[in-house]
């Protein structure tokens, strides 16, 4: 159901990705799902405050490491003058390069994440 999530975001169809995302029985998946429908929309903002909280610590690496890229790059973005967000940032950031180790574009993800950090 992922890929049909995918399918309806590349056809900009967000009602029907939603209502695909919530019914995704694996929550990781469910949720990342959600959180990139909130992205396509350019909804950087509610997708902070939807996932501001949300512990993604319990899942496997390439789930979280996701997660916390996409909440990371939501709060950078929105951030503006907040340093609430700033610090969200940075954290997601540095959650996401604690498990860069493990993926095959580690120094891609280093140099983004990097250029990121120098800028907050």
């Amino acid at each position: 159901m992922e890929q049909a999530v995918e399918c309806h975001l590349q056809l900009e169809q967000f009602d029907e990705a939603k209502g695909l995302a919530k019914q995704i029985e694996s929550e990781p998946v469910s949720v990342i799902c959600q959180m990139r429908i909130l992205k396509a929309q350019g909804s950087s903002k509610e997708l902070v405050e939807q996932f501001r909280d949300y512990d993604f610590s319990g899942w496997g690496d390439d789930r979280k490491g996701e997660a916390y890229l996409l909440r990371g790059n939501a709060a950078y973005f929105g951030r503006g003058d907040s340093e609430e967000l700033a610090a969200l940032a940075k954290r997601d950031f540095d959650e996401v390069l604690a498990y860069a180790v493990t993926l095959a574009s580690e120094e891609v993800v280093k140099r983004r994440i990097a250029s990121y950090l120098e800028q907050l």
